[in-house]
């Protein structure tokens, strides 16, 4: 492991779990962003974008997680 914080920093979006965790995360937050322009310009369903923003949240939980289980 790392010597330092600042180390661990650098090292921890390395660890396999908190790469995939992290790309989760960026992958629901880019498709609930094009959910919300399509329901601005009128053609999107509230009920996909509660679904997106569902998923938005459990992606940054497990973001979370993951990232804490790599500190441990």
């Amino acid at each position: 492991l790392p010597e330092s914080d600042a180390a661990f920093a650098d090292h921890l979006p390395r660890v396999d779990s908190v790469a995939r965790a992290r790309a989760d995360y960026e992958l629901a937050r880019k498709e609930a962003a094009r959910i919300e322009e399509e329901i601005k310009r009128g053609v999107g369903s509230g009920a996909v974008l509660d679904s997106a923003r569902t998923k938005v949240q459990v992606a940054k939980t497990a973001l979370d997680l993951a990232e804490t289980e790599a500190r441990v």
